[in-house]
């Protein structure tokens, strides 16, 4: 066969290819183009149409299987979406269509609503690549970090962030709560300061700082931190928490239930740990405040969810008791002046002995007795006793009789009596044993408290 006519038949050849192949882009350039217009007048449904047909004919067309993706995201089906992103990373084909880093931001919030957490931090990391200067992808990487308990690359990439970008207060933040859990307080609250300034619309660094700032005592500074934490639906119950322990510490306790029971009204998931603790909390308030009824109320729903927490069991065994016991009721919800009677109704009109000296305890009272001027004592020296008297569900643990004993050396007496309307650990009635200090738990009291005629 002549040359020529070979040059020719393959010459022929190629411009067929070249024509077709450029017939075939113009084609899927006017259908990419038609997609977008679908798209862009909010006609989901056409391009969702539109692209499965392009794709589906040109299964390599990156910028179909985008579009397809970008449409079935609009039309609330994020796990299709992922699906054609997926293969869009597969071809790896960007440009005019397909702006890279518009796309890597897409595809990495589709890995994170699916929890797939390593395939989410490669493309921040790529992300970092692409744009050194966006202080955002470097801090999304160090929380991907830290959430695999890498904490000191996290740390490296929060502090990456703020090297480009000093002002980023969520950066600020995320370092602040590394310090935070490390102890560093000074440190941390550097940090938060910061991240309020740079971003003050963000509750998480004034909750945190308030409790750096309570933790240090400063309760004034604690209660205005978690103010304005109080906007912040997710972070409201455990700052009105907070609050009601920052008048606790302060022992105001009118205060402490009034922000305690604001908590108790948020409530929305009684199995959730805050909400435990905000009726934990609010019960040793009203136990405070000798509201026994109430305390057991909350100690019951507490115990109905989970019965196990903390020693809402034994507590709530004790004030049931002391509901029904109105001896001990009595002694734990009465005035002062009717407290003053009652105990010294016990000591003077049941135990034989002379009251001396009587005052007004946080937890109940406190006195000195001696033996009464009687035939029995005429010949023996009088001992006195330093007695007190605790007004508690609480048990009495041993902190309690060392605290008497030291006192008692103070004023070198030589007995101490404990009385109590609930009992006493095991320690403390060990640390008692050869001592001269006599325990009467809620059981003897009531006896006692059953003797005295008012």
């Amino acid at each position: 066969m002549d040359i020529t006519i070979i040059l020719i038949i393959v010459i022929g050849t190629v411009a067929v290819l070249l024509t077709t192949s450029i017939i075939l882009n113009i084609r899927g350039s006017i259908r990419t183009e038609t997609i977008k217009k679908y798209l862009k007048s909010g006609k989901v449904s056409s391009a969702i149409k539109a692209a499965r047909i392009l794709t589906q004919k040109e299964p390599e067309n990156s910028a179909g299987h985008y579009l397809l993706g970008q449409a079935y995201y609009r039309d609330n089906k994020p796990e299709l979406a992922l699906a054609e992103y997926k293969i869009v990373n597969r071809l790896s084909n960007f440009g005019k269509d397909i702006n890279e880093v518009e796309f890597r931001k897409s595809i990495v919030q589709l890995y994170r609503q699916f929890h797939q957490d390593e395939e989410a931090l490669k493309e921040y990391l790529t992300l970092i690549k692409l744009e050194p200067f966006n202080a955002d992808f470097y801090f999304q990487a160090g929380k991907l970090f830290e959430a695999r308990g890498k904490t000191d690359v996290a740390t490296g990439y929060y502090k990456k962030a703020l090297e480009v970008n000093p002002r980023f207060g969520n950066g600020h933040s995320a370092l602040g709560m590394v310090y935070y859990r490390n102890k560093q307080y000074a440190e941390s609250k550097a940090e938060f300061d910061k991240a309020i300034k740079f971003n003050p619309e963000n509750p998480e660094p004034y909750f945190y700082l308030g409790k750096i700032l309570k933790e240090t005592k400063d309760y004034a500074g604690a209660l205005s931190a978690f103010e304005k934490v109080l906007r912040s639906p997710e972070l409201k119950t455990k700052a009105l928490i907070e609050r009601g322990n920052c008048y606790m510490a302060a022992n105001n306790i009118e205060k402490a239930i009034v922000e305690l029971e604001r908590a108790v009204r948020t409530i929305k998931d009684e199995t959730l740990t805050d909400s435990l603790y905000a009726r934990y909390f609010l019960s040793i308030c009203y136990e405070k405040n000798r509201m026994i009824d109430k305390a057991v109320e909350q100690l019951e729903k507490i115990h109905s969810v989970k019965p196990g927490f903390r020693d809402v069991a034994e507590k709530l065994a004790s004030g049931k008791q002391l509901r029904t016991d109105d001896n001990l009721k009595e002694f734990l919800t009465c005035n002062r002046e009717n407290l003053a009677k009652l105990t010294k109704g016990v000591i003077e009109g049941v135990m034989d002995l002379q009251c001396n000296k009587w005052y007004e305890t946080k937890w109940g009272c406190e006195m000195v007795a001696m033996e009464k001027d009687s035939e029995k004592w005429r010949n023996m020296r009088k001992q006195p006793r330093l007695i007190r008297f605790y007004r508690t569900t609480d048990m009495i643990d041993d902190n309690v009789p060392r605290d008497l004993q030291e006192e008692m050396k103070k004023q070198n007496i030589i007995k101490g009596m404990i009385f109590s309307s609930s009992n006493f650990t095991s320690a403390c009635q060990l640390f008692v044993e050869n001592r001269p200090i006599e325990l009467y738990g809620k059981d003897k009291l009531s006896a006692l408290l059953s003797k005295v005629q008012l």
